[in-house]
């Protein structure tokens, strides 16, 4: 049996399609973040510390970008999570970002060459959806 390598990291540069400075990826937004916000939050010190937490009732626009803020100052070594489908069997995955939005902003924000991932899916369809070799 031949060893498939793993995937456990992606140039930043790849994942931008996805970005939360190009998309609205929090659901309450209708407008993605902006680097003046995060680095407005930057400068006043003014971060959120704790992940994102499914129970706490709503998280507002400011609290997301806080915690980028948080995380650019602050880098997490934690991977995001990847998940590309398996288009061979007829599984699609329209967003393949699933979890680590605040990380990936960061990451972007930090101009980071690559990022951790756990990813899911397809690696060879991975390989094509990010432009890898």
């Amino acid at each position: 049996m031949e060893d498939v390598p793993e995937l456990t990291q992606l140039p930043v540069r790849s994942l931008l399609e996805w970005s939360p400075f190009e998309y609205h990826v929090w659901s309450e937004f209708k407008r993605p973040i902006t680097r003046a916000e995060v680095s407005h939050r930057i400068q006043l010190g003014d971060f959120e510390a704790n992940p994102y937490d499914l129970s706490k009732i709503s998280w507002r626009r400011k609290d997301h970008i806080r915690r980028v803020a948080y995380l650019v100052v602050n880098p997490s070594g934690d991977p995001i999570d990847i998940d590309v489908g398996v288009p061979a069997l007829g599984c699609y995955v329209p967003w393949p970002v699933r979890n680590g939005y605040h990380r990936l902003g960061a990451a972007i924000y930090r101009m980071d060459e690559f990022i951790p991932i756990n990813f899911s899916g397809d690696l060879g369809y991975a390989v094509e959806l990010f432009g890898l070799s």
